[in-house]
């Protein structure tokens, strides 16, 4: 990761997404400086992504995505740590595939406990599977789950579905699951569910 020695300055005015199961992903230990251009998104699963031993100063978005990832200590001053942005669908990718990382904003396909988002018209298909842990998916789109998996979807405990577009379940062997809801998750439907 990046290591800031005593004695040292490190200004970030760009993008820097720590995803390294590593130790530390930023280990601060002199002045740094998150600029108002900076973000700085935390999405390991290491001992801390973001460990802040001296002055942090934070003039843009830290990030930690999932909430509750494990970040480190919180900046000096400047602008609190916020939890994930929600992953929103815009098909910017070269198909129609959930796990085309250009199908999300902001791009990258989303984690077990993120909040995302289908709007209404577009076409999703989910060819393998999705896990929904403490997260929440909601859907206005058509959403095709193909999977030859055990599972399309997964929604695990603390997941949310809410559909007011449709679902259609199309999975090629007749031991999988479409959609599994299990204990302690949940699911409302307020549209369309063919199988």
């Amino acid at each position: 990761g990046i290591y800031n020695n005593p004695g040292s300055g490190f200004t970030n005015n760009g993008n820097i997404n720590i995803t390294s199961s590593g130790v530390n992903g930023i280990r601060n230990r002199s002045g740094f400086t998150n600029s108002n251009t900076g973000t700085i998104t935390v999405a390991n699963t290491g001992a801390g992504g973001l460990v802040n031993e001296s002055s942090l100063v934070n003039n843009g978005a830290i990030y930690l995505c999932p909430p509750g990832t494990t970040g480190g200590t919180v900046p000096t001053s400047g602008n609190p740590v916020e939890a994930c942005p929600p992953s929103i669908w815009d098909g910017g990718g070269v198909d129609d595939d959930w796990h085309t990382a250009d199908n999300w904003n902001p791009n990258g396909v989303p984690g077990d406990a993120d909040t995302k988002i289908i709007p209404g018209g577009f076409n999703v298909i989910i060819s393998g599977t999705v896990n929904n842990t403490n997260g929440t998916i909601s859907n206005s789109g058509n959403v095709t789950i193909t999977s030859g998996d055990f599972y399309g979807i997964f929604n695990g405990s603390g997941g949310i579905i809410t559909n007011d577009g449709t679902f259609n379940i199309a999975n090629s062997s007749t031991s999988t699951h479409g959609i599994y809801n299990n204990p302690g998750s949940g699911f409302t439907n307020n549209g369309n569910i063919n199988i």
